[in-house]
């Protein structure tokens, strides 16, 4: 931006996450990765480290998407939510990606216990 005569400007990461599950071909699309990818971009738009042409920033970041959605097309797709739909009392759960990866306790469970 700086280049075109745009320097100082507000950065919004419109939309970012990582699957939690994911189609054959997708080995690296694991609960393991997502929590790791989460739980990182929170440590560091938290940080207020910002970037090397923007030091000491908090940038406005939008994580895709709230809950997994088991109508879109491919494995992948249908596990960008941090959050999974359960059958309980409620009606929604309240395990998932985000909890999990800000508890810390990334490492402890299976990719079906998660997206089951």
């Amino acid at each position: 931006m700086k280049k075109v005569g745009y320097g100082d400007v507000d950065i919004i990461v419109g939309e970012t996450d990582w699957p939690s599950a994911g189609d054959l071909n997708q080995s690296d699309s694991n609960l393991q990765n997502a929590l790791w990818y989460i739980g990182n971009l929170v440590k560091h738009v938290n940080s207020g480290e910002g970037t090397p042409l923007m030091p000491n920033q908090i940038f406005e970041v939008y994580i895709f998407a709230l809950f997994n959605e088991n109508l879109k097309p491919s494995i992948s797709e249908q596990n960008f939510g941090l959050f999974k739909p359960e059958s309980n009392n409620d009606g929604w759960g309240s395990t998932g990606v985000a909890r999990r990866a800000l508890r810390g306790d990334g490492g402890g469970a299976s990719d079906s216990e998660a997206n089951g």
